[in-house]
């Protein structure tokens, strides 16, 4: 039996709500890591770096509700 190759696409909302998932779970791993850290540096470069996050998410967010459903 062969096995035939399959074109796999993606459209644009499908793209954006990866990039969305991946960029909350980022988002989730710096809060942990914040809470893990000793020193009030290392927990506030860690909290800003979180708060891009958010700016980038909420970008992404507006950009899924502006793409319509393939």
């Amino acid at each position: 039996m062969k096995l035939e190759k399959r074109e796999v696409t993606l459209n644009e909302k499908d793209t954006l709500s990866d990039m969305l998932f991946f960029e909350k779970s980022l988002a989730i791993a710096y809060r942990e890591a914040a809470c893990a850290v000793d020193t009030k540096e290392a927990r506030a470069l860690l909290s800003e770096s979180e708060e891009g996050l958010k700016e980038v998410m909420g970008r992404l967010e507006e950009m899924l509700k502006k793409t319509p459903k393939m």
